[in-house]
């Protein structure tokens, strides 16, 4: 089975008629979409940033989750955005990560995310600006 990459441009325009709230993009494995993606997905949605790479043994550091994530607010409010594991621990053929594994990159998360709430209240609500 082929993995899946590329950007999610050419599709998130389409969705301003979709009936959802909210759709689950992948941002953490190499080669699927950019945060400069974001710019394209319609004013009526919030995004599922998936900032957590579950197909690498490699645990990503906090920092690097982080980027991500201060990356997608560049784009979006941080009120749309949900941050999640990329896939939903589910790699399709691969094997699930251990529960010790998927507590670490869990706990990762919510730290990183900690971190950027705190830094987007320290910054008076405002996030960083677009390049």
């Amino acid at each position: 089975m082929a993995d899946v990459t590329g950007d999610y441009k050419p599709i998130l325009p389409y969705l301003k008629n979709a009936k959802i709230d909210r759709v689950n993009l992948e941002f953490a494995y190499q080669d699927t979409g950019a945060a400069d993606d974001l710019k394209l997905l319609p004013e009526n949605l919030g995004v599922g940033m998936g900032v957590l790479d579950i197909r690498n043994e490699k645990l990503q550091t906090v920092e690097e989750i982080e980027a991500i994530i201060h990356e997608g607010t560049k784009y979006l409010a941080p009120e749309r955005i949900a941050l999640n594991p990329d896939c939903g621990f589910s790699p399709g053929l691969a094997d699930p990560p251990s529960i010790d594994e998927a507590f670490e990159k869990l706990s990762r998360l919510a730290e990183a995310a900690r971190r950027v709430r705190a830094s987007i209240i320290e910054l008076g609500g405002k996030t960083p600006t677009k390049d």
